[in-house]
């Protein structure tokens, strides 16, 4: 007989195994390391983020890359006036939807919101749009660690958002800060914990996410990437600095060919410290000493015996060269776009080319743009769903790539018409505008002999069009084709 006990324990084990909820068992934070107490996870780093902000101010380069991602990402921070300048626009997900009137006035207020980054100037906050912009992409590009905190009204409506210091901004574990679940971040200063965060009170993003149990939760910061090169390129520039700082004299020693005393050597050795020394009438800070060192031979003759290589022979130009450009192609910049000189720079780098500026815009301010797209649409979400960030005005392919595209496909299988719809455009209405492949000689041959090679009627029945008729459309098209087919088309 069975018991009912036991029955009734196999139906409960198998109504908990339908509505057990999968979940994944890998481990994501290293199960040997407990983070500080309390909650706070820390990352497993060599440096620290308070390290990476001090080697970006120390190193010149650094600053210059940043700025210039910053400044050419500015323009894209106003709302577009028109569709031939760069700027942003609050716009329906939706690219099939027709946004209504309604849509359009909350689109608007919603880009009056992010303009002033909430939806009051009393509000306690100083940022506006550009100000928010240019703190997270500072942080951004240092860091790889970007935070700001939304402000809630008592009925759940999103009021502002304010950048915040990324580098004293930390995760807590799953069990939340001090056994708190709600907790999920917490700002930390000097060792201490000032304030706290839900998960719905803060934002906290990077760019270079990593599978590292020992980085959960944090990026990969560019300075980290090249620490190496910025540490060099730091000592390089100190050491050739100090050329010019720190010694008045090249590094070598006199010698002095013939029997000389100790005395004059001493009166020499003095004269030399009185006039060039740190003490005498140059006043350089003195880093060598002069040794003088008697030969021994009877006729007295002094002579200079350099040490060291000078700059020249040690490549210092080409070790600096190649410092610059991997630190420029860390951030996805050239050196060209910064204002630097590259003598051993690839083709792809020379100064003024379409495809040095190409790459420095695409994958440098590209990446930029995107990264504050997905973040800005982050924000937008919590105000209205419905609605998205886009930025106007960046392409990722140059004028000449989209030429080369287009003529191709007028060359193939479209016509002019076909690409101007394609871009919004209207149709133009002249002879040879809807023939496909109009730029191949061929197909544009056998077009023109089918339309005029003169049955009675035309093509279909049409009237027969006369040759003074067909030599004006002829013309027509030459005239449409006498610069380039692209520059009807876009």
């Amino acid at each position: 007989m069975v018991d009912p006990n036991e029955f009734q324990k196999a139906i409960n084990k198998a109504k908990k195994e339908q509505t057990r909820k999968e979940k994944f068992t890998s481990k994501l934070i290293d199960p040997r390391y407990r983070g500080y107490q309390r909650g706070i996870l820390e990352p497993q780093k060599h440096y620290s983020m308070e390290l990476f902000r001090r080697i970006s101010e120390k190193a010149w380069l650094i600053n210059v890359i940043v700025g210039h991602l910053i400044d050419k990402t500015m323009p894209y921070m106003n709302p577009i006036t028109d569709k031939g300048r760069r700027g942003f626009e609050i716009c329906l997900k939706d690219p099939d939807a027709k946004i209504t009137d309604a849509q359009k006035k909350r689109a608007k207020e919603i880009q009056e919101m992010m303009l002033k980054t909430g939806w009051d100037n009393s509000l306690q906050h100083e940022d506006d749009l550009p100000a928010y912009t240019k703190k997270i992409l500072r942080d951004l590009h240092t860091l790889d660690q970007v935070a700001a905190e939304r402000l809630w009204s008592l009925s759940g409506e999103l009021l502002a958002f304010e950048a915040i210091d990324a580098a004293t901004i930390l995760r807590c574990t799953e069990e939340g800060y001090d056994g708190d679940d709600q907790i999920r971040f917490v700002q930390m200063i000097e060792s201490r914990v000032v304030s706290t965060y839900s998960a719905e009170q803060i934002i906290f993003e990077y760019d270079n996410p990593r599978t590292d149990v020992k980085a959960y939760g944090y990026g990969y910061s560019k300075i980290e990437q090249c620490v190496s090169l910025i540490i060099s390129s730091i000592n390089t520039f100190a050491f050739n600095a100090g050329a010019f700082t720190e010694d008045k004299l090249p590094r070598g020693m006199l010698l002095l060919n013939g029997d000389m005393g100790m005395e004059e050597v001493e009166e020499i050795e003095d004269y030399i410290i009185d006039t060039m020394g740190p003490e005498g009438i140059a006043g350089a800070t003195k880093r060598w000493g002069i040794p003088i060192i008697p030969t021994g031979k009877k006729d007295s003759e002094i002579k200079w015996q350099a040490m060291g290589g000078t700059n020249q022979e040690m490549q210092y130009s080409e070790w600096q060269d190649f410092l610059n450009a991997g630190m420029a192609a860390i951030w996805g910049t050239d050196v060209k776009s910064i204002g630097l000189e590259n003598k051993k720079s690839a083709a792809i780098m020379e100064s003024g080319s379409a495809e040095g500026k190409k790459y420095s815009d695409d994958k440098g301010i590209g990446n930029t743009l995107t990264f504050l797209g997905r973040h800005y649409q982050g924000i937008i979400d919590k105000i209205d769903p419905i609605f998205k960030w886009r930025f106007i005005g960046f392409e990722q392919d140059d004028a000449k790539e989209l030429r080369e595209a287009t003529s191709a496909e007028l060359a193939a299988n479209k016509s002019l018409n076909d690409i101007r719809l394609e871009n919004d455009q209207e149709p133009v209405k002249f002879k040879f505008a809807d023939v496909p492949g109009i730029q191949n000689p061929q197909y544009l041959q056998a077009y023109m002999a089918e339309v005029g090679q003169g049955e009675e009627g035309g093509p279909e029945g049409e009237p027969d069009q006369g040759p003074d008729e067909f030599d004006q459309g002829f013309d027509e098209f030459e005239k449409s084709m006498k610069d380039e087919v692209v520059t009807i088309v876009i």
